[in-house]
């Protein structure tokens, strides 16, 4: 406070009666007030033991109602400085940024990490759901009844069904549901071997393939043709004509495949 009014204040200080604002009363004038050597109080001074201890018992340790009083003299002052300074800092605390980290997630973030849950819920984060027990139990033929919030939940007993278990499940009924897991379990078996099935099948056709491509069919590089006793060297470096003569007395000569212009030639 003494810096303040040191740095600060005193530039306001009105030192000439020509600078000053003011109006006065016909008996005062800007001599009355001007005090160049006005030293103010920092801290409350008081002269009346008796208000000093009226004073320490409604601040408390509120510097600032304790000063107005000593200042003025004023009970009154001093409290209504004390509960302006309350408002001040209720003020201060709600604009305060507040965070839940984790979030609330069905509820309100009301203070730094605290989480007022709606009804129903429950947890740091509002993340658990509170089931209970229906006051009335409203489910039929023996059913169990939850609730949570508004939300009802019935949980049947054996052969019964329905919202409320008041639907009464028939011998057929009860037939068709247990014979349900033998009829998948049948289903998947069979997929497995038809799966199987196919894949031998495949390999099989795969493996005659394979051998009879190593005997009935003779690759022969274009550039070293040799069919037999047949030589056909060099037969793409010839021209059309004498290619396809060569071609045509290879395939009649030769009993077996080979390749000629990437055309597989059957020799028979």
């Amino acid at each position: 406070m003494e810096d303040i009014h040191n740095k600060f204040g005193v530039t306001w200080i009105v030192d000439s009666a020509t600078k000053s604002l003011f109006v006065y009363q016909p008996e005062h004038n800007w001599d009355s007030f001007y005090d160049p050597y006005f030293v103010p109080s920092f801290e409350p001074n008081f002269s009346d033991p008796t208000l000093e201890s009226k004073a320490n018992e409604i601040c408390g340790d509120d510097s600032s109602c304790l000063f107005d009083i000593a200042a003025t003299g004023n009970i009154d002052v001093g409290i209504s400085t004390l509960e302006s300074s309350k408002i001040i800092d209720e003020i201060y605390t709600f604009l305060l940024p507040v965070v839940c980290s984790p979030g609330c997630e069905f509820g309100a973030c009301v203070a730094n990490d605290t989480c007022k849950c709606s009804e129903g819920y429950a947890g740091k984060s509002c993340s658990e759901k509170v089931v209970q027990t229906c006051e009335e139990n409203i489910c039929e033929n023996g059913g169990s009844c939850t609730r949570h919030v508004n939300d009802y939940t019935c949980m049947c007993s054996p052969g019964f069904s329905g919202f409320l278990c008041e639907e009464a499940l028939g011998e057929s009924d009860n037939d068709e549901s247990g014979n349900t897991g033998t009829v998948v379990g049948v289903s998947v078996v069979i997929v497995l071997l038809a799966l199987i099935s196919m894949t031998v099948v495949v390999v099989i056709v795969l493996r005659r393939a394979r051998q009879k491509r190593r005997g009935g069919i003779y690759h022969i590089n274009l550039r070293n043709l040799t069919c037999g006793n047949l030589n056909c060297l060099h037969l793409k470096n010839k021209n059309k004509k004498e290619e396809q003569e060569t071609a045509r007395t290879c395939k009649s000569s030769c009993k077996k495949h080979f390749y000629y212009h990437s055309m597989l030639i059957i020799c028979s």
